[in-house]
């Protein structure tokens, strides 16, 4: 994670010097591994489909389904392949938090208008973890990404600055709980995530995504979530040691794009470019919650 350290690690750098009343000394740090950090806060997704478009293009995969690191084919290898349940990480820290990152990967943004349509889409989340002296920490906030849009929950009275906070947040333990868009949702494409509600599927059909340690294939995605499957964890290196493989037939079509031919062309976009529409001072890449949060 080095290199995804040195991106991430600018962009947060400022959080150091964030107000935040009561901290004290925030221990000693712990001796768990990044990955052992994003194991024990990752996510339990609750995924909505929709078979208007193809249950298999709401389920989560990896990029590299069909093994050949190319992003203009993703659409068309969907039901070639086995789409295995996984889930991209990054986790970087400062002397007091956490910024661990949980990103979700569909083979297919799909939708009502030809607008709405694109190879590849990536969404996801940001769990702002407080260094107390424990093991794992305590959580404090959730940053969520839906569509050049991101939304702030937590259940601490924070307060605001640039930004809002939209609502708090449901656990299963150490687990949050997100809600994740099916494809036809929303007028500006699938997948968006936000805070789950604890509501039923829209339309009935949904499922659970739980960190298992094991990537599974789902094999059946009626009821409303419930069917649970177990996703495994891959670091979003995977990613960013393949940011300069651009062009035709690679896996970017262009800087922090996926490389993509179907409808609007290379239109899934990596972290490091997503800019939130409202935020005010911050700049592409940049998770609005440092400009705002005081805890």
């Amino acid at each position: 994670m080095k290199q995804l350290r040195k991106w991430l690690g600018l962009v947060l750098a400022s959080v150091i010097s964030l107000s935040m009343a009561g901290l004290g000394n925030p221990g000693h740090a712990h001796a768990a591994s990044e990955r052992e950090l994003a194991a024990y806060w990752a996510p339990e997704f609750y995924q909505d489909v929709n078979d208007t478009y193809g249950y298999r293009a709401d389920y989560v995969t990896n990029f590299n389904y069909d093994g050949d690191w190319a992003g203009n084919n993703n659409w068309e290898n969907i039901d070639r392949f086995p789409l295995k349940s996984y889930i991209y990480y990054s986790v970087v820290e400062t002397e007091s938090h956490y910024f661990i990152g949980y990103y979700d990967y569909h083979a297919r943004d799909d939708g009502p208008l030809s607008l709405d349509k694109h190879e590849n889409d990536l969404e996801g989340l940001m769990v702002v973890v407080r260094k107390d002296g424990s093991a794992y920490g305590s959580f404090q906030l959730m940053e969520t990404v839906a569509h050049n849009q991101m939304y702030q929950y937590s259940n601490l009275p924070l307060t605001s600055g640039s930004d809002n906070l939209d609502g708090g947040v449901l656990f299963n333990g150490s687990h949050a709980k997100v809600f994740i868009q099916s494809n036809g949702q929303s007028p500006i494409g699938g997948h968006g995530n936000h805070a789950y509600d604890g509501t039923g599927a829209p339309g009935g059909d949904g499922i659970v995504y739980y960190y298992g340690a094991r990537a599974d294939v789902v094999t059946d995605a009626s009821g409303s979530y419930t069917k649970r499957y177990s996703y495994d964890l891959l670091s979003f290196d995977d990613f960013w040691n393949r940011r300069y493989d651009i062009g035709d037939g690679r896996t970017f079509g262009s800087w922090g794009k996926l490389d993509g031919d179907n409808y609007q062309p290379d239109s899934a976009a990596m972290p490091w470019v997503w800019d939130d529409l409202d935020d005010g001072p911050t700049f592409a890449g940049d998770f609005p919650l440092i400009w705002w949060i005081r805890i």
